[in-house]
């Protein structure tokens, strides 16, 4: 790679990196195309070379984002310890990383910018299918009822954005990693005290 490439391929990940860093700090709102460029040191000609707009930049930051997410789910399910200790660590692994973002991140990919949930919930599908195998295989073993398809498992996961935005809930928990928090707990555990070894 010349050193030509190699300052391009830099620009676009400076690019890339801070936008990121900006966007789960601050919100999707609150950050410009002005201020990536500023932060990053490259001139906005250089950002549209590469991004059309603000709003694909930050799809591919999703993009990127729900495979880490898939990466980090493999490395877990592949472990060799208990199925419960499992879910665990899943659930240790959503709530620690959703403490690294702003509210108004997570209030924004969950519902209230229509075009970016439906992108992140079109990306995260196939995250979906993998948590579906993983419940159906522990369906198999005796570990969950067996008498619930594992849809009904998909089915919740893909309305927690809706359970996430709802007007009631946000009265009764307006904090969003708090609310993010308690319905995690609730979808593994119901009522069970257990929940409180959960927390982050």
């Amino acid at each position: 790679m010349n050193s030509e490439v190699q300052q391009e391929n830099k620009k676009y990940l400076d690019l890339l990196n801070t936008g990121r860093n900006l966007v789960f700090k601050y919100g999707i709102k609150r950050v410009t195309v002005e201020e990536i460029c500023e932060k990053s040191n490259v001139s906005k000609v250089t950002f549209y070379k590469y991004f059309h707009n603000k709003d694909e930049l930050v799809m591919k930051i999703l993009e990127d984002w729900v495979d880490q997410g898939i990466k980090e789910f493999l490395e877990i399910r592949d472990e060799t310890i208990p199925f419960m200790e499992k879910i665990a660590k899943f659930i240790q692994l959503n709530l620690s990383l959703t403490h690294n973002y702003s509210h108004e991140f997570i209030e924004e990919i969950m519902g209230s910018n229509e075009n970016l949930k439906h992108f992140f919930d079109q990306a995260s599908r196939k995250s979906l299918e993998l948590v579906m195998d993983f419940f159906s295989e522990a369906q198999k073993e005796g570990l969950f009822r067996k008498s619930v398809p594992p849809e009904f498992y998909i089915y919740l996961i893909e309305h927690f954005g809706q359970m996430m935005n709802d007007e009631k809930l946000k009265t009764m928990i307006p904090n969003p990693h708090e609310r993010y928090q308690e319905l995690i707990n609730f979808f593994f555990f119901g009522f069970n005290e257990c929940d409180k070894t959960m927390e982050a």
